[in-house]
């Protein structure tokens, strides 16, 4: 009878299953397995597998991710541009924004995440990419990307208004989500608050403690977000 043949998941599970037994993953290249546990003759070549994935040039990282989890660490750097790119989109789509720290990692364009992909220092490089093609400017025009890192702005449109946000002059707001820093807005142009000073600072409700904000303004910002958010959503 013929074996069937296994794709890369199974493969991986057969890994994992010797990982989780062993506590280890240091197979012979000649290993062959049913359950990933015990060596058989007719099994499948799981030995084999593991070199090849130690070994090849380019693996999609949530593969790479995978096989870091149980010990096998691949360090390719093959990512093409259009996979950060595709980050960078989702990062666009769910943020409003593209202000992205510069430390930022990621493996979905949305969270944080340590062993994520550097999105943040990409864009950075790509700011100042000179011999950026005019096609891949266009993408990334496209996001609202600020060329110029002398002009560090992060903009929120609301039914109402445009706002144009220093982000020199109102340091961490960088790192808030665009849905906070929008539904926190939308509350204060509700109750006539105004957003900022003369001076481009922003109004206390972005800097102070949730806990404070209840108290102060008798909501929290879970309860703001829930408000708005679907307002937001829908201006995407």
């Amino acid at each position: 009878m013929k074996k069937k043949l296994l794709n890369w998941n199974e493969y991986y599970l057969l890994a994992l299953n010797y990982y989780n037994h062993y506590g280890n993953i240091n197979i012979d290249i000649n290993f062959k397995t049913i359950d990933g546990i015990n060596y058989n003759i007719e099994g499948y070549e799981l030995g084999k597998w593991i070199d090849i994935q130690k070994k090849v040039k380019k693996i999609y990282y949530l593969k790479k991710r995978k096989l870091k989890n149980i010990g096998i660490d691949i360090n390719t750097k093959n990512y093409k541009w259009s996979d950060y790119y595709l980050l960078a989109l989702n990062y666009y789509n769910y943020y409003g924004n593209i202000n992205i720290n510069i430390d930022f990692k990621t493996i979905d364009g949305i969270n944080y995440d340590a062993e994520g992909l550097t999105l943040g220092n990409w864009l950075n490089h790509e700011k100042n990419n000179t011999r950026l093609s005019k096609e891949k400017k266009e993408l990334l025009n496209k996001l609202g990307i600020i060329w110029s890192n002398n002009i560090n702005y992060l903009k929120v449109v609301t039914p109402n208004k445009e706002y144009l946000i220093d982000i020199n002059k109102n340091k961490g707001i960088e790192k808030k989500s665009y849905n906070e820093i929008y539904a926190k807005i939308r509350y204060l142009e509700d109750n006539y608050y105004c957003i900022m000073n003369k001076e481009g600072i922003l109004h206390n409700i972005f800097y102070i403690s949730d806990i404070k904000i209840q108290t102060i303004y008798k909501v929290s910002t879970e309860e703001l977000m829930f408000k708005y958010l679907n307002i937001n959503k829908k201006k995407k």
